[in-house]
């Protein structure tokens, strides 16, 4: 199922009158209820040089005056705290709401950022607040990110220019080598499929060790599969979905925002492939979750003995 934004916005109006008529229990708003998932995953490819090699991912942070500076930093804080080897950012760093029903139905948490009329000064406003919210030094192997379609569609520069003078490298169909000894994971980070051009490419060489894909649309993982090409990369992340972000009871989420609904949170096998898709940390349009905790993500690696 494919929705446009503006299906979006109403299917997730209409999802919230509904769930409030259904109960009045507060306990289904889950806007800022964090939930930190661990999963141990084993990748046959691995190299014992990275048995328990710790990941951490965050993703759909979608900082703007509707989700709280405090909540956005709490959540990369907790990662953090768990030592993880390396840290993956999945994309849509920021959100400005796009309609004028958007715009009026939002929270107001971050009052400074309403001050700033131009959409591309805001942009490069919250991209800037974000990276001054990571993590400088405790990350050995590094911060990696890619783009995600809210900021290819407001301002894709300010994204790549506070991203280089922080601590994070953007990946735009671009790999990285990681070493332990001899052997190495392979990290790809590729381009966003809806506003941008992925292009999936493996070295020309072998690489003794095991493959990363980090995307921000599932769906780009599907059509990889569909091409036969997945195989190739032992652990794929993303985002996107929110896991639904309003799911009402019974009926469960009725907003996928992807055509493979399969991928639309946790973990799935594809083929030989393992996909993970997070629900994200924010909120878009009707800025609140229901029965739809936001995440981070630590992913323990696990090689075969």
């Amino acid at each position: 199922m494919k929705l446009t934004r503006r299906s979006f916005l109403l299917t997730a109006a209409s999802s919230a009158l509904l769930g409030t008529t259904a109960t009045a229990s507060s306990s289904m708003v889950t806007t800022e209820d964090l939930e930190i998932v661990e999963k141990e995953l084993s990748l046959p490819r691995l190299p014992k040089e990275f048995d328990h090699y710790r990941v951490g991912f965050i993703t759909d942070i979608h900082l703007g005056i509707a989700t709280s500076e405090d909540f956005v930093a709490s959540a990369v804080a907790t990662v953090t705290a768990k030592n993880v080897d390396l840290l993956l950012l999945g994309g849509d760093y920021l959100w400005i709401a796009e309609s004028s029903l958007g715009a009026y139905l939002q929270p107001i948490k971050n009052p400074s950022f309403k001050a700033i009329r131009s959409n591309e000064r805001l942009a490069a406003h919250i991209c800037q607040r974000f990276v001054s919210m990571l993590p400088r030094n405790e990350v050995p192997d590094g911060i990696f990110a890619v783009y995600g379609n809210h900021d290819r569609w407001i301002n894709p520069v300010a994204c790549e220019e506070s991203f280089r003078e922080g601590p994070v490298t953007l990946l735009v169909n671009q790999g990285v080598e990681i070493k332990r000894r001899e052997s190495s994971l392979l990290l790809l980070g590729v381009d966003d499929y809806l506003t941008g051009v992925p292009v999936f490419s493996l070295p020309d060489r072998d690489l003794p060790g095991a493959t990363l894909l980090l995307c921000h649309n599932p769906d780009y993982l599907a059509f990889l599969s569909k091409a036969g090409r997945l195989n190739a990369v032992d652990l794929a992340l993303c985002g996107h979905t929110h896991g639904g972000q309003i799911k009402l009871p019974l009926l469960g989420a009725l907003v996928a925002n992807i055509r493979n609904e399969r991928f639309r949170e946790g973990l799935v096998q594809e083929n030989n492939t393992l996909v993970y898709t997070s629900r994200g940390v924010g909120v878009v349009e009707l800025a609140v979750r229901i029965n739809c905790k936001p995440e981070v993500t630590i992913l323990t690696l696990r090689c075969e003995s």
